[in-house]
């Protein structure tokens, strides 16, 4: 059996691709090979949609999250922390 492990959706030249990696399971649940990787070029519509889906939902969720937890506002925050442990030091 394989298995898929990870996923990614790319923007390229010749059009949207998928990477993807994989692990091989035998039937009695011995990994046989792992982080196998392939791709593709995206050419059937249904794909595609459901690669607009989930893109919408990833900015669903990035526009619900409040200020305090963005990346930007974490750096600052850890910024000034090791400023501030550099100084007692």
């Amino acid at each position: 059996m394989k298995k898929v492990t990870s996923f990614t959706h790319l923007v390229t030249g010749e059009g949207d691709r998928i990477a993807y990696t994989y692990s091989e399971i035998s039937e009695t649940g011995e990994l046989k090979s792992q982080n196998n990787k392939g791709n593709f070029i995206v050419m059937d519509e249904e794909l595609t949609a459901a690669i607009q889906t989930i893109n919408s939902k990833i900015t669903e969720k990035l526009s619900s999250v409040p200020e305090s937890e963005t990346v930007e506002s974490l750096t600052e925050r850890v910024k000034n922390l090791e400023a501030n442990s550099v100084s007692q030091a």
